[in-house]
C-alpha cells in the first residue's frame, strides 16, 4: 500500500510476464493482476493502463476458453 502507482503496476506487468511464461513459481493469477494494475491506475492520461488491464482480461478469458471443462468429479 505505500509503494508508489508507478511501482505497483509495474508489479502488474511484471506479474503479467510470468503468467505469460507459465511460470511454476509465480504467485500471480490473472485476478491478482487485474486488482493490482487497476488499483495502481493513477490519471492514466493517455489511456495505455486502462489498456493493459483489458489486454490482461482478454488473455485470462482465452485461457479460459482452451482449459477443458471438469465433467464428473468426486461427489
Amino acid at each position: 500500500d505505500q509503494a508508489s502507482p508507478d511501482l505497483r503496476f509495474a508489479t502488474a506487468v511484471a506479474g503479467f510476464g510470468l503468467l505469460l511464461k507459465n511460470e511454476p513459481l509465480s504467485n500471480f493469477g490473472y485476478d491478482e493482476v487485474v486488482a493490482i494494475a487497476q488499483m495502481a491506475r493513477g490519471e492514466d492520461i493517455n489511456g495505455e493502463r486502462a489498456e493493459f488491464v483489458r489486454l490482461v482480461k482478454t488473455a485470462d478469458a482465452l485461457v479460459r476458453a482452451q482449459t477443458p471443462p471438469v465433467v464428473g468429479g468426486p461427489e
